[in-house]
């Protein structure tokens, strides 16, 4: 218990936290005092009754009391616990949230000379029109690498969390494609955060339907 408190104390303070957290571990923090509290008036009780069994009587109603309120703090700081969770839950999603359309636009000049958004236009590359959700080597006037039509047979969709991968490393998505960009890891332009434009590029892609 002791190392929990230490570690929800660390949280707290630590700066990247947002409020909500904050208030979460705060509610965690006074719970795990009180239950360590609670805990040592418990063995004080046990070694008072063996000398004094008036006092030990008395600290047993005070632990009593103590846990009562604790029951009823516990139950007023529901609803703050939902909200706290709720924003917890978000947090993973967070990123999505983020993501920059007009940023990806920028992005998608690396892939202009290959590809377009416009349906049915296809250059050296397919269509992009729709690509975010869709099935790989799905464009019927494409003609796609053997690889990538293997991938596909096998289920490849392309998903924001594929394209992810895919954007930022090609060829270790689907080994021996024929597409001859290397991906943002080696873009010079996105290679310090290429996660960050591949993000973008998916949200200027959703977008462009």
């Amino acid at each position: 218990m002791l190392r929990t408190i230490v570690h929800t104390t660390f949280f707290l303070i630590h700066p990247t936290f947002s409020h909500t957290r904050r208030t979460a571990a705060t509610i965690y923090l006074e719970s795990a005092y009180r239950a360590e509290l609670v805990s040592a008036m418990s063995v004080v009780r046990s070694r008072a009754l063996s000398v004094c069994p008036r006092s030990a009587a008395r600290t047993g109603a005070a632990t009593r009391a103590m846990r009562n309120r604790e029951d009823t703090r516990k139950m007023n700081a529901v609803p703050l616990w939902g909200a706290a969770l709720a924003a917890c839950l978000s947090f993973g999603a967070s990123g999505a949230l983020a993501a920059d359309a007009a940023a990806g636009k920028e992005v998608f000049k690396e892939c202009m000379a290959c590809h377009t958004v416009d349906q049915g236009k296809n250059r050296v590359g397919p269509s992009l029109h729709g690509v975010v959700g869709r099935k790989a080597a799905s464009v019927e006037t494409f003609k796609y690498s053997k690889p990538m039509q293997e991938k596909a047979a096998s289920g490849l969709t392309w998903t924001p969390e594929t394209l992810m991968q895919y954007l930022q490393a090609p060829k270790e998505v689907v080994p021996g494609t024929s597409m001859a960009y290397a991906g943002l890891k080696n873009a010079g332009k996105y290679k310090a955060n290429p996660a960050e434009a591949a993000e973008n590029l998916i949200a200027y892609l959703e977008e462009s339907k």
